[in-house]
C-alpha cells in the first residue's frame, strides 16, 4: 500500500509543516512513504484526488484539522482503492472525536488503525463528513474563521468571541424545511444535521450520532428570547439541549432540504457560504477510514 501524508502547514495558529514532516519520518523511518504539504485552498483536495486516480491502493493521512480533511474525503470521494485518516493539529479537530481518539494520536497508531466505514454527507457538488448546518452557528463560524487567526486565540475560544457580534437583533430566520419528506417550515435559529458528534471546537449537539450507521441526526432549534440564549446555547454546546426547554426539534433520517427567501448562511466541515437554498443528505457515498486500534467507537 502507498503511503501519503498531507500536511497543511495553515492549520491551527501556527505553521506546524517541517515539525511533523520530522515526526513523520522518525516515527515512520522504516516505512515508505510521501510527504505533500499544501500551499493554497483546495490544494489537499487536488492531491488526494491524484493519488486516487493512480493504480494500487492508498492510504492518505490529512494533516491538518476539519478543512483539510474535507478537503481530502472530497477529492477521494466514490474511491474504493483510496483510505483515509487524519492526524489532528487543527484549531477544532472535531471529527476524529467522533472516532474516538484526538492530537494525542501517533501516526503509527493510525497507520497500523482498523478500517471504518464513514458515511459523508451529500452537499451538492461537494461533501461533508462531519456536521452541516444553517443558521447562527455557521455565521458564527465565518467571523470565528478570521478571529483565530488573532495572538493567543484557539479554535474554541474563537467561536466563543464570535458569538456577541453575530446575535445583534432578531434572532432567527424563516425557513421551508423538509425532513425526508417531513414538512417542519418554520422560524429557526440553528438547523443542523449531523454525522459526527462534535462542531466548532467544542460544540456537543449530538452526543450519540455515529457516522457509520448509514443516518444523519437532525436538530433544529427554534428562536428564544435574548435572554434566555446564554442559557440555551450553553446547554446545546453540553449536549444537554433536552432540559433547556421547548426550543428543539430532534429527527432522524436520510435527508433535509431548507430554503430561504434571505440569504443564509452555510456550515460544511466550517467551510462557509451564503445560499438561499441547501440540501444535506446520505446517497450511499462513504470513505474508508483508518481508526487506531482500541480506540474506534463504530
Amino acid at each position: 500500500m502507498k503511503l501519503h501524508f498531507i500536511i497543511n502547514p495553515a492549520a491551527g495558529q501556527k505553521d506546524r509543516a517541517k515539525e511533523i514532516s520530522e515526526m513523520i519520518s522518525s516515527e515512520l523511518s522504516q516505512t515508505d512513504k510521501v510527504i505533500h504539504i499544501t500551499k493554497a485552498p483546495r490544494d489537499a483536495e487536488r492531491i488526494a484526488a491524484e493519488i486516487a486516480s493512480e493504480e494500487g491502493e492508498s492510504l492518505i493521512v490529512a494533516c491538518g484539522g476539519d478543512g483539510t480533511l474535507n478537503e481530502v474525503v472530497n477529492g477521494v470521494a466514490g474511491k474504493e482503492n483510496v483510505l483515509v485518516s487524519c492526524y489532528p493539529c487543527g484549531s477544532g479537530n472535531d471529527f476524529v472525536k467522533s472516532m474516538g481518539y484526538g492530537p494525542d494520536v501517533s501516526v503509527s497508531e493510525l497507520v497500523g488503525g482498523t478500517e471504518r466505514r464513514v458515511d459523508l454527507i451529500s452537499c451538492g457538488d461537494r461533501f461533508a463528513i462531519n456536521v452541516c448546518s444553517v443558521g447562527l452557528d455557521a455565521s458564527v463560524a465565518a467571523h470565528a474563521q478570521k478571529i483565530k487567526r488573532w495572538p493567543l486565540v484557539s479554535g474554541k475560544a474563537s467561536y466563543t468571541l464570535a458569538i456577541p457580534g453575530r446575535i445583534i437583533g432578531r434572532l432567527g430566520q424563516d425557513y421551508t424545511v423538509s425532513i425526508d419528506g417531513e414538512v417542519l417550515d418554520g422560524s429557526y435559529v440553528i438547523m443542523v444535521a449531523a454525522n459526527g458528534v462534535c462542531y466548532g471546537g467544542s460544540y456537543w449537539p449530538m452526543k450519540d450520532a455515529d457516522p457509520c450507521d448509514g443516518r444523519l441526526e437532525f436538530l433544529l432549534v427554534r428562536p428564544m428570547s435574548h435572554f434566555k440564549l446564554p442559557g440555551v446555547l450553553a446547554k446545546y454546546r453540553r449536549g444537554e439541549w433536552q432540559s433547556a426547554g421547548d426550543y428543539f426539534t430532534r429527527r432522524s433520517g436520510s435527508s433535509i432540504e431548507i430554503t430561504s427567501k434571505r440569504r443564509m448562511y452555510v456550515n460544511l466541515d466550517g467551510e462557509i457560504s451564503e445560499q438561499t437554498a441547501a440540501k444535506f443528505a446520505l446517497e450511499g457515498v462513504k470513505v474508508r477510514f483508518l481508526v487506531p486500534k482500541k480506540r474506534e467507537k463504530c
